[in-house]
């Protein structure tokens, strides 16, 4: 497992995964969704400030909100029994 922390910058442009991110609607009071399989983070940074926008198809407005990524997890797996030399 790998964990990034203190301020740490992604390169990944669009970087997708499997989260949805639901929060209520400032306007009509609706949950918005904003789903990271389709709808990428730009240049994740950890420790450090953006803004991101959300769409709430209930009133037609989108919103924009400050955020900030606390940690960014990579978990590898392998299979021990298939790690061999280099070059082999």
């Amino acid at each position: 497992m790998i964990t990034l922390k203190g301020q740490t910058e992604a390169t990944e442009k669009r970087f997708y995964f499997d989260a949805i991110l639901k929060m209520k609607c400032p306007n009509c009071g609706k949950v918005m969704e904003r789903d990271f399989n389709e709808d990428y983070l730009s240049y994740p940074e950890v420790g450090r400030g953006k803004e991101m926008e959300i769409y709430c198809p209930d009133c037609d407005k989108e919103f924009i909100f400050p955020y900030k990524v606390k940690s960014i997890e990579v978990i590898i797996e392998y299979d021990e029994t298939k790690v061999k030399e280099y070059g082999t």
